[in-house]
């Protein structure tokens, strides 16, 4: 009898262990700062035997995420931004002269994030992956009426990557990350879409809500 009864009592300590864990999802929130860099050009438009070509320069970029994971789980979803702030677009081309005008970026993206090393490690690396949303802006009033009306503020599909690493301080861990949002830009109705890749290198906070 003892021996069903310790049994019995060992599998609910067990059933009760994995419910516990199952239901102690993590929620994280992540805010980070640093720099956004553009790694292809906007686009180049024809005006007969000349071309203005455009091209995004780098600047400071912000993000926060929001994470949800499982201690018994090596996978966890994210959703969260990364905001160009004052990034400029530079133009050339036309008449041999150059202009600048300003650009916002904003991406948005849900990912699924993969932690290969085990949770209890103070430095614990990640890849993430997903897809999302992303928003260019563009300030031209400066610009030529020729140039500024290439313009126009676009929304596209994008695809989204990345990888980083966190070192664990207890509820709170400092991050480091690279990320590259992939997407297709129409610089004017008559020209090619071009492939976009806009990384951002940010460092930052994981904070654990609960």
């Amino acid at each position: 009898m003892r021996t069903v009864t310790k049994a019995v009592l060992a599998a609910v300590t067990l059933l009760v262990t994995v419910a516990a864990n199952a239901s102690a999802q993590r929620i994280q929130v992540v805010p980070r700062a640093g720099v956004f860099v553009s790694g292809s050009s906007l686009g180049e438009v024809r005006e007969g035997t000349e071309a203005i070509k455009a091209d995004l320069e780098g600047g400071l970029g912000v993000g926060l995420g929001i994470e949800l994971g499982m201690p018994v789980s090596p996978v966890g979803f994210r959703a969260g931004f990364d905001y160009a702030t004052d990034s400029k677009i530079s133009t050339s081309g036309i008449n041999e002269g150059s202009a600048e005008a300003g650009a916002k970026l904003l991406a948005v993206a849900g990912d699924l994030v993969f932690r290969p090393l085990p949770q209890l490690l103070v430095v614990q690396p990640y890849l993430l992956a997903g897809a999302g949303l992303k928003r260019y802006d563009f300030e031209v009033s400066e610009l030529d009426a020729g140039v500024r009306d290439i313009f126009e503020s676009q929304t596209d599909f994008a695809l989204h990557g990345g990888a980083g690493l966190d070192v664990s301080l207890g509820a709170i861990a400092l991050r480091a990350e690279v990320s590259d949002y992939l997407s297709w830009f129409q610089l004017a109705s008559e020209s090619e879409k071009e492939m976009q890749h806009d990384v951002f290198a940010t460092v930052g906070l994981r904070i654990s809500l609960f």
